[in-house]
């Protein structure tokens, strides 16, 4: 029996192994089980959209190109970084001092960043480099370079086209070009010399060491950076890429060329034509064009496709279309980055990389006594921190866009920037968007929520005629009635369906009758939508206040702090000091805000006198409904540095200091923009920040 028992107290231990192990292998087999039904689980949740960045002209800022990819690396995820497709737009030469440290970095990036993906573009300067040190593809047709000097011939004495013998004798246009020296020394168009050549190449001569317009450069290039010249493509094309949408996420087509694709030519021969580098032209397009490849081509509209360039010297975002060269080559402008599928815009300048990690070096706390004890002892204290400017977009409407890009603002500005800012709204409140009421409900409530902040509000097109329509429009000034203002627009009167209900229609404004009337065709075919009413889209406005479209019971229907709200916009709005971040420092500038522009031609000064008085005599103030007309900044305004700030025009527009903030346009799907002063950032209601 004590064998048995021996035998039991050996074997109990084994026995609860074995009932382990099987119990173990039991569930292990119910998790493989799970597993194949989660394979087999149908439908299964879509891969995360790739990561992909377009990177805009660096022009040789080494510094600049530093900067914005450690803005990138903060920013990004670094799961969605270290695997991101990054699409250079091109132009990485001349204009700045540093072309070669930047083809260095460049050069550097796949060996230290192995799981992403690289494009580098071709640009028209990188173009006309690559001639120069003679690693272009040659003539398919076996021509030889020569023959691309004819058809520009008439220019190489004004050009000084580049000349040594020895050199030059079969070398393509674009190379002459880039290495000669130019007769006139100031260049009109963009305000400063030029800097050795039309190219501006001097800096790039200078950056490897040898005099402009040298041949030495052939031999002072490294192999390693003629091959990077050599391998630019032209043109890249991506199958799938995602864009994040009201709607979720949208799969989009996209096209990466320097300048943009030619409008009126078929795409598939243009991207053939890229594709093959055919240097037999002697000027490339779609690298070098301006008006010719701005738009996207109609023909690419029949499916989503996204055309994205540099080259421009512009910001500039519509619809599919962008367009990434905020900087142009210019010393004190940033250089910029977009980021997809969020469509975020990143600057060198952003600070989201210069902040210190918050556990080095002593607490925040202590920090800041010691910075108020430094202050107490230093007789010489620094210039006061710029005052945050936030100009906010056209809202049109949607009240929940507004309430996440306030959020938004409020989560990105430092709570003491943002309690004193000032805020800037550039008009279009109303119409096309559901909630009018509920959008200047909000835009009431901020001066008593956020007392420190200063608001402006300043009147749209739309504002100005709902305002006319509600009866609340400043008189006219010369004693003459509003009927006056009819004459001139008379000829529209039918098409347009002017309101005309007895009792209130004979002395309104005629922007007023205008908003409030039925426009006779139904669709818009310039924006693509369907009429919303009348030729304002003021329908959804008459909704949110629970009256039918074109009822004269609105009047009575709108409060009257609301009726006070639309009476007290303004029509301008000047600062004369706001500061702007740039390379040097800060940089002090007037500011005037304004809903669509100021005109060219006319004298600011009395624009500024008519829109301050808000003369309501005239049918058409052009400061807030021209296009064209009001989209540069006034000649006259440059001889001091001044920002103009407008939204209206359905575009995010930055060049230089001429700003338009309007990315949404009023559109259901578009992103409500604001930018802020004085990093220049762009914020949206879709950005995740407060989420």
């Amino acid at each position: 029996m004590g064998n048995y028992q021996s035998v039991f107290q050996f074997l109990s231990p084994v026995r609860q192994l074995l009932l382990t192990h099987r119990r173990g292998e039991r569930e292990r087999e119910r998790e493989r089980e799970s597993e194949m039904e989660n394979q087999n689980d149908l439908p299964n949740h879509p891969p995360k959209p790739r990561t992909v960045c377009c990177i805009g002209d660096i022009h040789g800022y080494i510094t600049k190109l530093r900067n914005l990819w450690s803005n990138l690396e903060t920013l990004i995820p670094p799961p969605d970084f270290q695997t991101a497709l990054v699409i250079f737009l091109g132009d990485y030469c001349d204009r700045g001092p540093d072309t070669r440290l930047v083809i260095d970095f460049l050069v550097g990036l796949p060996s230290r960043y192995p799981n992403q993906t690289h494009v580098f573009l071709s640009g028209n300067h990188d173009l006309a480099f690559a001639a120069f040190v003679g690693v272009l593809p040659p003539p398919r047709d076996g021509s030889g370079f020569p023959e691309t000097w004819r058809e520009y011939a008439a220019s190489e004495e004004r050009e000084g086209w580049f000349k040594e013998e020895g050199f030059y004798e079969d070398m393509h246009l674009q190379g002459r070009r880039w290495a000669g020296t130019i007769r006139v020394r100031f260049n009109t168009a963009k305000g400063i010399e030029y800097k050795g050549s039309i190219y501006d190449a001097g800096t790039t001569f200078e950056s490897y060491g040898v005099l402009h317009g040298s041949a030495d450069l052939i031999s002072a290039v490294p192999d390693e950076h003629k091959k990077f010249l050599a391998d630019l493509v032209w043109v890249h094309e991506e199958d799938d890429v995602c864009l994040e949408t009201k709607e979720g996420i949208k799969h989009c087509k996209l096209i990466a060329v320097h300048a943009g694709l030619e409008k009126g030519k078929a795409v598939e021969e243009q991207l053939k034509f890229l594709k093959a580098r055919d240097t037999r032209v002697p000027k490339v397009e779609a690298l070098s064009g301006r008006k010719s490849v701005w738009d996207i081509p109609e023909e690419l509209t029949e499916y989503p496709t996204i055309v994205v360039s540099g080259h421009h010297a512009k910001l500039h975002i519509e619809g599919l279309r962008l367009i990434i060269d905020e900087g142009g080559g210019f010393e004190n402008n940033a250089v910029a980055a977009v980021v997809l599928p969020s469509l975020k815009i990143v600057r060198d300048t952003d600070i989201l990389a210069k902040q210190p990690p918050e556990f080095c070096g002593p607490s925040a706390r202590e920090r800041e006594r010691e910075s108020e004890m430094e202050n107490q002892n230093d007789l010489s204290k620094p210039p006061p921190k710029p005052r945050t400017v936030c100009c906010i977009g056209d809202i049109h409407g949607y009240i929940t866009k507004l309430r996440k890009l306030w959020s938004n603002l409020e989560t990105l500005i430092p709570p003491p920037d943002f309690q004193t800012a000032l805020v800037i709204f550039l008009g279009d409140y109303c119409d096309r968007g559901p909630d009018t009421r509920h959008v200047i409900d909000f835009l009431i409530g901020l001066p008593s929520k956020y007392p420190n902040q200063t608001h402006v509000f300043l009147s749209g097109n739309h504002d100005l005629a709902f305002a006319a329509f509600v009866g609340v429009l400043p008189p006219p000034r010369g004693g003459s009635g509003f009927s006056e203002t009819w004459r001139e627009y008379a000829a529209s009167e039918e098409r347009e369906g002017w309101f005309k209900e007895e009792g209130f229609y004979e002395d309104m404004h005629l922007q007023g009758r205008r908003w409030a009337g039925t426009i006779r065709v139904r669709f818009n075919a310039v924006k693509g939508t369907e009429y919303k009413g009348s030729i304002y889209d003021a329908g959804t406005t008459f909704e949110s206040y629970g009256v039918q479209h074109g009822s004269a019971d609105l009047i009575r229907a709108v409060p009257n702090e609301h009726k006070k709200f639309l009476a007290d916009l303004v029509w301008v709005h000047e600062e004369d000091d706001v500061c702007l971040e740039t390379e040097e420092g800060i940089k002090h500038c007037k500011l005037i805000a304004v809903h669509a522009g100021l005109e060219k031609g006319k004298a600011v000064e009395e624009q500024l006198k008519f829109l301050k008085a808000r003369d309501t005599r005239v049918p058409k103030v052009e400061a807030l409904s021209g296009k064209k007309n009001v989209w540069d900044i006034p000649e006259e305004l440059t001889e001091y540095p001044t920002i103009v700030v407008s939204g209206h025009h359905a575009k995010l527009h930055i060049e230089g200091l001429r700003l338009i903030i309007d990315e949404g346009g009023g559109l259901e799907n578009n992103a409500v923009a604001a930018v802020v002063l004085p990093s220049m950032k762009i914020v949206r209601d879709t950005d995740i920040l407060a989420k």
